[in-house]
């Protein structure tokens, strides 16, 4: 293999809809994504080359900087984290309502993380609901008794890490892939964005916390490989591929 052939993309090679590559395909595939999600990605990619998903172990720096009074109110209850990360978050209003009705039904206080909408549902927040526009993933979902995300690629690789019991309601994109994989593996409850109702989210809930001692043993088997090494496996291969 050349180094030019590395940087070529082919449009004669045609991949069957794998999101994030749709029509494309390389003669060089990293695979890079969490390993909750490896093994089958030859089906949508050709010889795809997992390495991984890297991601930084910087869960000392972001803990000295979370908001301390936040970190103390959800550690004195059980606390469900709502997350969207860096999605933008159309359906934000309805599954808060939704989750927030859900939670109070089960005792439960809701952390509601919203990139884009965070202002407009701070308005509706309680002494057992808090709004935020922003917490570092990797202390707020260690701390969550079950993490509610829309399955993008980032988020189900901070929720993996921490393995907590979780629910996915993907939206699109490749969240439909990966809550499709992790729910055909019994991984996590899954609920698809267009048909969340109070009803529905209380018992993807409650499936979450009752199902998770089995979950949390398939979830220990795909973390077995974290922190550095897939962004190093990730270098050696291309290294190796342009013959440096």
């Amino acid at each position: 293999m050349t180094p030019e052939s590395v940087s070529i993309i082919r449009e004669d090679v045609i991949s069957r809809t794998f999101p994030q590559m749709e029509r494309y395909s390389a003669d060089l595939m990293l695979g890079i994504y969490p390993k909750c999600l490896a093994g089958i990605q030859e089906q949508f990619i050709r010889e795809p080359i997992e390495v991984g998903y890297p991601f930084l172990d910087d869960f000392g720096g972001a803990l000295e900087s979370a908001d301390c009074e936040l970190l103390e109110w959800m550690g004195d209850r059980e606390c469900v984290l709502v997350s969207f990360g860096s999605f933008v978050d159309e359906g934000a209003r309805q599954i808060f309502d939704c989750t927030r009705e859900a939670c109070a039904a089960l005792g439960l206080k809701l952390l509601f993380v919203s990139k884009y909408r965070a202002e407009e549902l701070a308005q509706h927040e309680s002494s057992e609901v808090r709004v935020r526009r922003y917490v570092p993933h990797r202390v707020a979902m260690s701390r969550a008794a079950i993490v509610v995300h829309h399955c993008g690629v980032g988020t189900l690789a901070a929720a993996a890490v921490v393995a907590r019991p979780m629910v996915a309601v993907p939206f699109g994109l490749d969240q439909l892939y990966n809550s499709d994989v992790i729910n055909s593996r019994d991984l996590a409850e899954v609920l698809p964005g267009h048909s969340v109702s109070c009803e529905k989210i209380c018992h993807a809930l409650i499936n979450a916390r009752d199902r998770w001692p089995k979950r949390e043993r398939l979830w220990r088997s795909w973390l077995d490989d974290r922190g550095t090494a897939s962004a190093a496996r990730a270098l050696n291969r291309i290294e190796a591929s342009l013959g440096w």
